[in-house]
Formats: structure tokens, sequence, C-alpha cells
């Protein structure tokens, strides 16, 4: 398909990125910035920064392979729940709660019925696989690594595993609502390794 994206529905896809990405580290940082933790805060911005714009832009890129027509967009509503929720959180129970659904990518698909769910299926598995990847990884790197090294990798594990595992619920519009339409057995599997690697980093 020739068509830019930007004639179906126009939109600043990097501007919702870069926003997004702001206050989804914002949301990790939270406890880190209480206690003017500067390794912290910055640690929560590198690891948001590579495990969420990692699980979109997977997203997009097996969309676009696919021959679709797809991009990232920002969920106003969800980043103002996300920032509220973290903060009202670390107030009430002195541990912060992060609600990660910052936006979408939004995929455009000629097809429907089976083929379009396939397509889905595909497009949202994705996603919570990349977050895997990355922080069994940063885990690995975190064990072996000298001190500050450790110190960062760690970080990186532990927001890819809460991203993995929290993207991999069953529940629309999340990923994992999208792959248990296509395949109970597939869902499992994925909410098995991401529910795993979420309590060996933790």
């Amino acid at each position: 398909m020739s068509r830019d994206l930007n004639s179906v529905h126009p939109s600043n896809e990097l501007r919702d990125l870069v926003v997004s990405w702001i206050v989804l580290s914002l949301c990790f940082a939270i406890p880190y910035i209480r206690h003017l933790h500067f390794h912290g805060v910055l640690a929560s911005f590198l690891a948001v920064g590579t495990g969420f714009a990692t699980h979109e832009l997977a997203h997009r890129t097996v969309a676009r392979r696919m021959g679709l027509l797809a991009r990232y967009q920002a969920w106003w509503g969800g980043l103002l729940l996300a920032f509220m929720v973290a903060i009202i959180s670390t107030i009430a129970f002195r541990s912060t709660i992060v609600f990660a659904a910052p936006g979408a990518v939004v995929v455009y698909t000629p097809w429907s019925g089976i083929y379009a769910v396939h397509a889905t299926y595909l497009v949202s598995l994705a996603g919570p696989l990349t977050n895997v990847g990355i922080a069994f990884v940063s885990w690995v790197v975190s064990r072996l690594a000298p001190p500050i090294i450790s110190y960062y990798a760690y970080i990186t594990a532990y927001v890819n595993a809460v991203l993995a595992l929290f993207n991999s619920l069953p529940i629309p519009p999340l990923d994992g609502y999208k792959v248990i339409r296509y395949s109970v057995v597939h869902w499992l599997l994925l909410f098995i390794l991401s529910l795993t690697l979420f309590i060996v980093v933790r």
C-alpha cells in the first residue's frame, strides 16, 4: 500500500512518542525523585526509553512488514491517568503503581475476519516479546557487570519486565487480549513467560 499514513489519519507520531516516554518515565521515577536519587531518575528515563520505544516500534515494524499502515498514537487520557495513579499510590501506599498504557500503535488493515485477527495477533505479540528479550538480557548483564552498570541494567530489566507483564494481561485494549483472541495457548505461554521473568527480576 503506497498511501502515506497521514492521509488516513494525521498524527504527529514523534511528538506522541516523546510525550509518552517522558510521562511514563516520570511515573517510574517518582520513588527516586522523592529521595533525590539522580541515578534512579536517569535509569528510569533510559529504561523506559528502551522498553517503551522498542515495544511500540516492534508493533509498528511487524505491521509495516505485513504491508499495513501503522503509527503510534498517544492516549492522552491514559497518560493523565498513569501520572495520577503513580502520584496517588505513592502518597497513599508509599508504593508506586504504574498504569503503563500511554498509547498504542494504530494499525489500518484492509482485511477482515480471521485474516485481521491473525494480523492483529502477530503485531500484538511483538511488543511484549521485545520487552521479555530486553528484560532477560538486561537482567543477565546486571548479574555480571560492575556496580554502576549493574544498577542501570537492573532498572532496565525491571521496567521491561513490568511492561511485558502488564501488556500480557488479557484485558482490552492490551496486547494480551488481542493474543488470547487468536490463541489461548499462545497467550498462556506469553503470560507465564512474562510472569516468571517479572518474579525472577524483582
